[in-house]
C-alpha cells in the first residue's frame, strides 16, 4: 500500500521542500520565521508582534507530524454593538512528508473576546437577535480576513519551496505530483 508524501490541510498548493540534513530543516525554520516576521512588519494587515514557536501542531496526523514555527496576528476588529473584539491568528506549520521532505501549511484560529474558534467553526454570541446578527457579521469578516492574511503568507511559502499540486492519486494511495509554475 502506498500513500501520498504530503499532507496539505489548508494551503492552496503543496509547498514542498526537500530536506537532506537536520541543518536544512533548522535553516528552513529560521529563514521562514525571519521572512514571515518581515512580511508582517511590512504589511498593513498584520500586527507587529510575531510569536516564534516551536511546538507540535494541535491534532496532527501521526503519519505527518508538524511543528508550528510562527504565529502571526491579524489586526483586531471591534464590534461596538455587542462590545466584542475579534482577531485572527495564523500559524505557519512545517509538516513532515511521509517518505521524504517537508511541506509548508497554515492553520487559522479566530479569537473572539478570549474564546478561541477553529477557522471552520461559527462564532456564537447568544440567541438574542443582536447577538445572532453580530455573529453573522463576524463570521463573514473572518472568512475574508483569513483569505487576505493567508494570501500574504503563501507568497512567502512560495518563495521558499517547490509549488506542487496533485496530478493523480491512485486507488492504492500512490500520488503523482506536478510542479506549478511560480508567478511573480
Amino acid at each position: 500500500m502506498a500513500t501520498g508524501n504530503f499532507l496539505n490541510n489548508n494551503a492552496s498548493l503543496i509547498y514542498g521542500v526537500e530536506i537532506q540534513e537536520e541543518w536544512d530543516y533548522e535553516d528552513l525554520k529560521e529563514n521562514l520565521h525571519y521572512e514571515l516576521e518581515q512580511m508582517a512588519k511590512d504589511s498593513k494587515n498584520f500586527q507587529d508582534n510575531v510569536d516564534f514557536t516551536d511546538e507540535y501542531e494541535k491534532d496532527c496526523n501521526r503519519n505527518f507530524p508538524g511543528k508550528v514555527i510562527t504565529t502571526l496576528f491579524g489586526k483586531e476588529k471591534y464590534y461596538s454593538r455587542f462590545d466584542v473584539t475579534v482577531n485572527v491568528r495564523i500559524e505557519a506549520i512545517i509538516r513532515s512528508g511521509y517518505y521524504s521532505g517537508v511541506n509548508l501549511d497554515w492553520n487559522a484560529i479566530v479569537e473572539c473576546d478570549g474564546e478561541l474558534y477553529d477557522m471552520d467553526d461559527e462564532v456564537f454570541l447568544g440567541d438574542e437577535p443582536i447577538a445572532e446578527y453580530t455573529a453573522k457579521l463576524i463570521n463573514n469578516w473572518k472568512v475574508k480576513e483569513i483569505a487576505k492574511l493567508t494570501a500574504e503568507i503563501e507568497k512567502v511559502f512560495s518563495q521558499n519551496s517547490i509549488n506542487l499540486k496533485v496530478k493523480a492519486r491512485f486507488s492504492n494511495g500512490e500520488t503523482i505530483y506536478e510542479e506549478v509554475k511560480k508567478t511573480a
